[in-house]
C-alpha cells in the first residue's frame, strides 16, 4: 500500500507510475528544448514521441514476456494486463532507437544522428526517474544480506523483515543507478555543448557522437548494477533449451549491453582503420577490448554467480567485482581512444 498514490474505485494509481510518466515528460521536453538549440524546429521531436512511446512500450514488455513467461499466464495477458508482470529496461532503448530509424526512413529527419545526440540526455532523465521508481516497488535490491552493522545505513540500504520476523538487510541497487544517471546527464550536456563545433575526421560524423557516449556509459552502469540486484530479467530461452544451462547466470541487461559496446566499438574501429590504416594500434586495441570482456564475463560475472562463496583472500565475489570494474574502465578507454583518433584535433 506504500506504492498506491490514490485510489478511485476500481481506478489505482501508483506512486512508481508517477514517477516513470514524470521522466517521459521531461525526456520529451529535454530532448524537445535541445532539438530546437540545434536546429531551431520541434516538429521532428513531437513526431518522434508517440512512435517511441508505443514501441518503448511494446519492446520493454515483450523481453520481459519473452525471458520470464511465468509471471503471466499467457502472452495475451502480456499485452493487455498492466498490473502484471514488469518491463525490461532494454526495451525503451531498443523502442526509442527504431523511432528514430522510423522518422529517418520516412524521410521526416535528415539527420538521424543530430536528433539522437539530443534524445541522449533525456533517455538518461528517463532512466532516472524509473529506477527511483523502483524505490516504490521495493524492487532492485542487492541479491545478497549486508551483514555488517557498519555497513546498514539508510539510505544505501533497505531494512527488510522476513515472514517469521527476522530483520536483514538489502543494498537498494536502484539508488546507484540513479546516481549514475544524474552524472551521465551532466557528461552528456557538456558533450552536447563542446561537440558542436567538434571537426571530425571522414568517415566518423560530426552528429551522433553524444548518443554514443551515451551508450558507452549507460551499458557499462547496466553491467555492474544487473549483477548486484535481486530481480535481474534472466537469459533463459524458451525455444533453445540446449543453451540455457550456459547463460542463465546472464542477464538480459548484460547481453544488451554487450551489443551496445561492441557497436560502438566497431563504429569507431572502423572509421579509425578508414583514416589511418591498420596498425599496430588497432591489432592492440582489439586484444585489450577482447581480455576486457573476459575480465567482465568469465572472470566476473561468472565467477560471481557461480563460485561467489568460496574464499581466496578476499571472497571470489569480491574479486569477481574488482574484475568487472576493471574491464568496464578498460572498454570505456579503449573505446574512447578509437574515439580521439577519428577527432581533427
Amino acid at each position: 500500500m506504500d506504492n498506491v498514490f490514490f485510489a478511485v474505485g476500481p481506478l489505482v494509481v501508483y506512486k512508481s507510475a508517477c514517477m516513470i510518466a514524470l521522466g517521459v515528460l521531461l525526456c520529451a521536453l529535454c530532448t524537445l528544448l535541445l532539438y530546437w538549440i540545434r536546429t531551431k524546429r520541434k516538429a521532428p521531436v513531437l513526431m518522434l514521441l508517440f512512435p517511441a512511446y508505443i514501441l518503448s512500450l511494446f519492446f520493454a514488455r515483450l523481453l520481459h514476456w519473452y525471458f520470464t513467461a511465468s509471471a503471466y499466464s499467457g502472452f495475451r495477458q502480456a499485452m493487455t494486463d498492466p498490473y502484471a508482470g514488469g518491463f525490461a529496461l532494454s526495451g525503451v532503448i531498443i523502442g526509442c532507437w527504431l523511432s528514430v530509424w522510423l522518422l529517418k526512413i520516412t524521410g521526416l529527419i535528415r539527420n538521424k544522428n543530430i536528433l539522437l545526440d539530443c534524445l541522449a540526455p533525456g533517455l538518461c532523465l528517463l532512466v532516472f526517474f524509473i529506477r527511483l521508481s523502483n524505490g516504490f516497488t521495493g524492487t532492485m535490491l542487492g541479491n545478497k544480506n549486508i551483514t555488517a552493522p557498519s555497513l546498514q545505513w539508510e539510505p544505501l540500504v533497505r531494512k527488510l523483515t522476513d515472514p517469521a520476523g527476522n530483520v536483514y538487510y538489502r543494498l537498494q541497487v536502484w539508488l546507484i543507478e540513479a546516481v549514475m544517471m544524474v552524472i551521465l546527464f551532466a557528461v552528456c550536456l557538456v558533450c552536447f555543448h563542446r561537440f558542436r563545433n567538434l571537426k571530425m575526421l571522414k568517415p566518423c560524423t560530426k552528429a551522433g557522437n553524444v548518443a554514443r557516449i551515451f551508450l558507452i556509459f549507460f551499458a557499462l552502469s547496466e553491467v555492474v548494477t544487473d549483477s548486484l540486484r535481486n530481480d535481474s530479467v534472466l537469459m533463459r530461452f524458451r525455444f533453445l533449451h540446449q543453451l540455457t544451462p550456459y547463460s542463465s547466470f546472464i542477464s538480459l541487461a548484460q547481453i544488451f549491453s554487450l551489443v551496445l559496446l561492441l557497436a560502438v566499438f566497431i563504429y569507431y574501429l572502423r572509421c579509425s582503420i578508414l583514416i589511418d590504416g591498420f596498425d599496430r594500434g588497432h591489432a592492440l586495441s582489439i586484444a585489450l577490448f577482447l581480455l576486457c570482456l573476459v575480465l567482465m564475463g568469465a572472470t566476473g560475472e561468472f565467477c560471481i554467480q557461480r563460485y561467489g562463496m568460496k574464499q581466496f583472500l578476499l571472497s571470489v565475489r569480491a574479486w569477481g567485482y574488482l574484475s568487472m570494474i576493471a574491464g568496464c574502465i578498460g572498454i570505456a578507454l579503449i573505446i574512447l581512444k578509437q574515439y580521439s583518433n577519428c577527432r581533427r584535433s
